[in-house]
């Protein structure tokens, strides 16, 4: 369960990095209470993740794996394929 929440987590954060970066993108939807609603989402999100019923060796488990994909991550974002910008509608 942690390791989802922690997806959930990097959902919330990305809305922040995508506002930062590139804010000349269009909003599919409107941003009710940006930046309080997902500053609120990633808290209560980890507040989930640390309560004591959520630690396990499962746990621990699975939140190896999703940092073993960081490396992975790290070297596509070097050498990867980049993202065109979106095409003006």
């Amino acid at each position: 369960m942690p390791e989802r929440v922690l997806f959930h987590i990097a959902t919330g954060a990305a809305v922040f990095v995508l506002r930062r970066t590139r804010p000349e993108l269009p909003a599919p939807l409107p941003g009710l209470g940006y930046p309080v609603v997902p500053a609120l989402f990633i808290v209560a999100s980890l507040i989930l993740m640390v309560t004591p019923w959520s630690k396990s060796a499962g746990v621990a488990l699975g939140l190896l794996f999703v940092a073993l994909g960081l490396p992975a991550y790290a070297w596509w974002r070097r050498h990867g394929v980049p993202v065109p910008p979106p095409e003006p509608a």
